[in-house]
């Protein structure tokens, strides 16, 4: 039976105990910059943040290393638990799920009929294009992307006999608002034509570049009909950085792409 991927609430086991999962206090990837805890008007309401690290557009080089992993480790697999499926189950393995590399893969495959008068041939496999944002990924293959990473980068840790770090995960819709009225200056659009480097132009007041800016980008929020919540600009659309672009799941698009995060709980 297919699950809807839940990435807010997505636990990854990894076999190991909780209490060995740190919480980095230093850049988890050297893409990451701290995000600091703060509040803000959202909504004509008060919300409070707390601390977070937040990565650059992720790229098409990194989105390809993932992909080949699949490909080279087809009987590999991730296991995962639903905490919400936890809390409803009176058996822990109802809420596990077990993915294999071959599964994801079939889910994940790269969307490259661009079209129109911006299509840019190759563009997600051509190395001219390696340090350009990865578009069109679904919100599903964002998230697998999110438990693969963590599962490398804490299987690398293991090895170095360092502690295991929290989970990647893509940014909650208060989470990116939040980074992005920081990093920019005011809520207006950043105005581009066409899709450019991840870490072009200059960086914001937290460190990141291309903020409601470049390429539109996925967040864990969901809707009461089921569709996931896109936010800011990006090269194609211009948009508010309150408004909601509303999305089914599986959708791709040449506009679209994704940054991920990390909680930061030493605070």
């Amino acid at each position: 039976m297919k699950k809807t991927l839940k990435i807010l609430i997505v636990l990854q086991l990894l076999n190991y105990s909780f209490g060995q999962v740190l919480h980095a206090t230093t850049p988890p990837e050297n893409n990451m910059k701290l995000i600091p805890k703060g509040e803000f008007e959202y909504n004509s309401t008060k919300v409070k943040v707390n601390a977070f690290w937040m990565s650059e557009e992720i790229t098409n080089k990194e989105y390809r290393e993932f992909i080949e992993a699949l490909k080279s480790n087809p009987r590999d697999s991730l296991r995962v638990i639903h905490l919400d499926e936890m809390a409803k189950e009176a058996d822990f393995q109802g809420a596990v799920t077990f993915y294999s590399f071959r599964g994801i893969l079939d889910k994940v495959t790269y969307f490259n009929d661009w079209g129109g008068e911006h299509s840019i041939e190759n563009y997600f496999y051509s190395g001219k294009y390696d340090d350009y944002p990865v578009v069109g990924v679904s919100f599903e293959s964002a998230g697998f992307f999110c438990i693969w990473k963590t599962h490398q980068l804490n299987k690398q840790r293991k090895e170095q006999g360092l502690p295991l770090l929290s989970d990647f995960r893509l940014p909650t819709e208060i989470e990116w608002v939040y980074a992005a009225k920081g990093n920019t200056e005011g809520n207006d659009p950043v105005n581009v034509s066409e899709i450019k480097r991840v870490q072009s132009g200059e960086k914001g007041k937290y460190g990141l570049h291309n903020l409601h800016a470049n390429v539109s980008e996925w967040t864990v929020n969901q809707t009461i009909d089921g569709r996931r919540v896109v936010k800011g600009s990006s090269w194609k659309r211009e948009a508010d950085i309150y408004e909601r672009i509303e999305k089914p799941a599986d959708y791709k698009d040449n506009s679209i792409g994704f940054r991920f995060v990390m909680s930061y709980l030493r605070e």
